[in-house]
């Protein structure tokens, strides 16, 4: 996939969600993850690494928030 394609994707991401109270971060899981209080979320998408290591990482870290 392209950067055009990504960067195309996002646009349209932010405009679907727009009628709801959500906020898109572009940042590394592992430096996002410690902006937020535990337990302070209702629910994350988490577009990451897919190898089984970080994969591990993100569920143990953001579970708690």
């Amino acid at each position: 996939m392209n950067q055009s394609t990504v960067d195309a994707n996002y646009v349209e991401a932010v405009k679907r969600l727009e009628p709801y109270n959500c906020v898109l971060i572009k940042k590394y899981s592992m430096d996002a993850v410690k902006d937020f209080a535990d337990g302070s979320l209702d629910f994350i998408y988490i577009d990451g690494n897919h190898n089984y290591p970080h994969v591990v990482e993100d569920l143990c870290f953001w579970a708690k928030k």
